[in-house]
C-alpha cells in the first residue's frame, strides 16, 4: 500500500488523491444510492435490528410484505456489509419490513458480501431492504449497510482526503461540523467498546457545546470528563495541524508509534471493520518523550451519492 504523504496544497484545498491515469473505474452515483431517505432515521442503539427483543424505536407496526411496491435496481449493483454493529451484537434479519416482524437469521457484526433483491419499504423514517439470499432470505435495516467498494475505487473516485480536510477546517472554526458528514451522523468510538452517535442536529452546535462527556483516557488507563471539542476537537486538530510538518495519512492502512496495538488491524473498531478508513498520523514531536508521544485519527468512510462521507471516527495514541 503506498504511502501519501501530507502536503501544502492537500491541507489548504484539501485535493483528491488518486490520479486519472488509473484504469480503475470510476463508481457513479447510480451503483450507490439507497433511496434518499435511507438514512435520515437513527437508531438509539443497535437493538433496533439486532436480536435484542427490546426496542427503543417509535416505528410503527408493520406486516409482513410479500410484494413491495418500491424496487430500486441500483440497489442490486453493488454487493453489501453489516457496519455499525457492535462485536457482542448481531444484526438481525427479519421476515418482513419493520422491527415487528419476526426474526429469521442473524448476520455477525463484520458480515460481507449480502446480496440485495432491489425491494425496499419505508418504516417510519427507515429504510428497510430485502437480502437476495442469507440462509432464508429476509429484510434488514438498511441503517446497518454499506456498500462494498474496493480500494482503487475509493482512491481514485472519492474524496477522502477533501472530507478531513474540510472537518479540520471546521474544527478549527469551531462551529458546525456537519457538512462532510454521513446522513447517519457520526460515529464514535473513543479508546473503549462504547459506540457513541451524534446526529447532524447534534454536529451543528457539538464544537461549541460546554456539556461534558465522560471519555476513556489514552491507553484506556482511566476516565477523563471533557466536552466535545476538547476531546475530539483538539485532537483531531493536533493531527490535523501538523499535516505542514510531519503528519501522514495511509488508505486502508494502520499508521501507528511506537506501542500501538499488535496487530495494527487491532486499532479498527468491530463496528467500523466494513468501511474504508485513512490513518490519519502525528508521530509526535516532543524529544523528552523519544516518539511516544504520537497520534493517530482513524477516519471511516460511507459511500453516499457516489461520494465518500465521514461515517466513524476512532483514535489511537500512546501515553508517555
Amino acid at each position: 500500500m503506498k504511502k501519501v504523504l501530507a502536503a501544502l496544497a492537500f491541507a489548504l484545498v484539501g485535493a483528491s488523491c488518486g490520479g486519472g491515469a488509473s484504469t480503475t473505474t470510476t463508481v457513479t452515483a447510480a451503483t450507490t444510492a439507497l433511496p434518499a431517505t435511507t438514512t435520515t432515521a437513527t437508531p438509539t442503539t443497535t437493538s433496533t435490528s439486532t436480536t435484542s427483543t427490546s426496542t427503543t424505536t417509535t416505528a410503527a407496526p408493520v406486516t409482513t410484505t410479500t410484494e413491495p411496491v418500491n424496487v430500486d435496481a441500483a440497489l442490486q449493483d453493488r454487493l453489501w456489509a453489516v457496519v455499525l454493529v457492535t462485536a457482542d451484537d448481531v444484526l438481525n434479519i427479519r421476515s418482513g419490513p419493520g422491527v415487528s416482524n419476526e426474526i429469521v437469521a442473524a448476520a455477525p457484526p463484520t458480515k460481507r458480501g449480502l446480496a440485495l433483491t432491489g425491494r425496499y419499504e419505508m418504516v417510519g423514517l427507515s429504510t428497510w431492504v430485502e437480502l437476495a439470499s442469507f440462509e432464508s432470505g429476509g429484510w434488514v435495516n438498511a441503517y446497518f449497510l454499506t456498500p462494498q467498494y474496493t480500494t482503487e475505487e475509493i482512491d481514485v473516485a472519492m474524496d477522502t482526503w477533501g472530507r478531513m480536510a474540510e472537518l479540520g477546517d471546521l474544527m478549527s472554526a469551531g462551529g458546525d461540523i456537519s457538512g462532510p458528514m454521513s446522513r447517519r451522523g457520526l460515529n464514535l468510538v473513543y479508546f473503549d467498546d462504547e459506540l457513541r452517535h451524534y446526529s447532524r442536529g447534534d454536529l451543528q452546535t457539538v464544537m461549541s457545546s460546554a456539556a461534558i462527556e465522560t471519555w476513556s483516557s489514552t491507553g484506556c488507563i482511566g476516565c477523563i470528563e471533557r466536552t466535545f471539542a476538547e476531546a475530539v476537537g483538539d485532537t483531531y486538530l493536533s493531527v490535523f495541524d501538523d499535516l505542514l510538518i510531519d503528519a501522514e495519512t495511509l488508505l486502508d492502512d494502520v499508521l501507528l508509534g511506537g506501542g500501538g496495538p499488535f496487530p495494527p488491524e487491532a486499532a479498527v473498531p468491530v463496528p467500523f471493520r466494513n468501511f474504508h478508513f485513512v490513518s490519519f498520523f502525528d508521530p509526535g514531536d516532543n524529544p523528552d518523550f523519544d516518539g511516544l508521544d504520537w497520534w493517530t485519527w482513524l477516519v471511516f468512510f460511507d459511500i453516499e451519492n457516489g461520494d465518500a462521507v465521514i461515517a466513524g471516527m476512532a483514535p489511537v495514541a500512546w501515553a508517555p
